[in-house]
């Protein structure tokens, strides 16, 4: 796991996975950012997945259910 300070109150954060993980985890981040694209949403969708991942990391609830899995995105508390 690395984390690299960036400019602007920003970071960029890394984590070295087994390459099934990672895919999981990005399918996961990108089901629950192409869920909120909307024709009214101006932020990218790499915007929209590093919120997703933001949210899932620290727990913050979601109304996004994934249609694989019908379930709450967010694990319960």
């Amino acid at each position: 796991m690395e984390k690299q300070p960036c400019e602007d109150g920003m970071a960029l954060l890394g984590a070295f996975l087994p390459a099934e993980s990672a895919e999981a985890i990005y399918r996961r981040i990108d089901t629950i950012a192409r869920s909120l694209k909307t024709k009214d949403e101006s932020r990218t969708m790499d915007a929209l997945r590093a919120d997703a991942l933001t949210d899932l990391c620290l727990g913050v609830p979601s109304n996004v259910r994934t249609k694989k899995s019908n379930s709450a995105s967010t694990p319960p508390r």
